[in-house]
């Protein structure tokens, strides 16, 4: 779908975000390898380590003619190789289902129709390059690592589900760890192409706080997109989400 045309306004609440890993770290985010919810964490999984994710969530889409409600599903695949490189698979697939007819005019924004399918996926790279021992003082460490990204053009273009381009990101992700909470946050800049694009930076920042012996976490983050270029009917994006997620595995 067309980055930039879309407000997500009803994410609210994801349970549970289940995570079939052989390592405790290994749990996905819904853009699939290691993360939070929508934003990477720094962490990778062991080698040998693999992880596979699926979501599932609704939103609305207000600045098109006329409105639209989207929902969207996916599944996604992750491999530890050595003990800092993660490599990622994510497959989405959509749902358009515009509220009534569509109203004349450029100012009500573009027009959308009903379609559902494929959309864009995504192969993502991460390499936690530093990771600093454990202070003495806060008993906690840092993680760093950095993320390239491509996307795959699986979705239509001429049904707002895919873009018909293969857009490269790098970006860099840090983690702050405690024993029970961990923050993170992450810059990532996408130099997207496609009809109605520009370059943009990803954004984002949250916590997860394990509890229950580390079974059981509770996530929260803020996200959102600033675009290179400014233009008519093209927003950032921004969401809060929170999660519960469990997963299963050796911690």
């Amino acid at each position: 779908m067309r980055r930039g045309k879309q407000t997500l306004i009803a994410i609210a609440f994801l349970i549970p975000m289940l995570g079939l890993a052989q390592s405790a770290v290994s749990q996905e985010g819904i853009e699939g390898g290691t993360g939070l919810i929508f934003i990477d964490k720094a962490i990778t999984p062991a080698h040998g380590g693999f992880a596979f994710g699926a979501f599932y969530f609704m939103s609305d889409i207000g600045d098109v003619n006329p409105k639209t409600s989207f929902s969207s599903y996916g599944v996604s695949a992750s491999a530890g190789l050595w003990d800092t490189v993660e490599f990622t698979l994510l497959v989405p697939f959509g749902d358009l289902k515009p509220d009534g007819d569509p109203h004349h005019g450029e100012e009500h924004g573009e027009v959308m129709h009903a379609a559902n399918g494929a959309m864009d996926g995504m192969f993502k790279v991460k390499y936690n390059f530093l990771t600093t021992e454990q202070s003495e003082l806060s008993h906690g460490r840092f993680r760093y690592a950095v993320l390239g990204i491509m996307t795959l053009p699986l979705g239509d273009e001429h049904t707002h589900l895919g873009t018909g381009k293969s857009d490269p990101g790098i970006g860099l992700v840090i983690d702050r760890e405690y024993s029970n909470i961990t923050w993170h946050l992450m810059g990532v800049y996408m130099n997207y192409s496609g009809e109605g694009q520009d370059p943009a930076l990803n954004y984002g920042a949250g916590f997860e706080w394990q509890l229950i012996g580390h079974k059981l976490a509770l996530a929260a983050e803020v996200s959102g997109r600033v675009w290179s270029k400014q233009v008519l009917h093209r927003t950032d994006n921004t969401k809060q989400s929170v999660a519960l997620r469990t997963h299963f595995g050796h911690p």
